[in-house]
């Protein structure tokens, strides 16, 4: 009662009802995904991979950019670009019904194509 009092913008946003509409909400700002009303514990390299692509929306990213992107300034070194496989499962399985927001271009990377069900937020 005292955020709504306080006019909390997260509150007043999740009673509007185009907030009904988008199942996945991706804030860039507080690096958090949720479902619905749920959290979904991403990992950094998770959250940083399913960003990098909702940068590059409608573009395909090949697996050798997300590496430079995900490993950029890590003392240890790159690693196979089968790696890149591993995550988009992991991130996936955490996305639950909504893993096809991610789509696989065989042979070369990943991309991310703008979807009804998912909300992205600024930072």
């Amino acid at each position: 009662m005292v955020r709504l009092v306080l006019h909390d913008p997260d509150l007043l946003e999740a009673r509007a009802p185009s907030k009904e509409l988008a199942k996945v909400v991706v804030d860039l700002g507080r690096h958090q995904v949720s479902i619905g009303a749920r959290p979904i514990n991403l990992t950094n390299k998770e959250f940083r991979l399913l960003t990098h692509l909702i940068e590059n929306e409608g573009e395909t990213v090949p697996r050798a950019e997300l590496l430079d992107t995900l490993w950029a300034g890590e003392p240890e070194p790159r690693p196979n670009p089968r790696t890149i496989d591993v995550h988009i499962r992991r991130l996936r399985v955490k996305l639950g019904e909504f893993e096809d927001i991610v789509h696989t271009v065989r042979g070369i990377g990943y991309r991310f194509d703008r979807h009804a069900d998912v909300q992205v937020r600024a930072a």
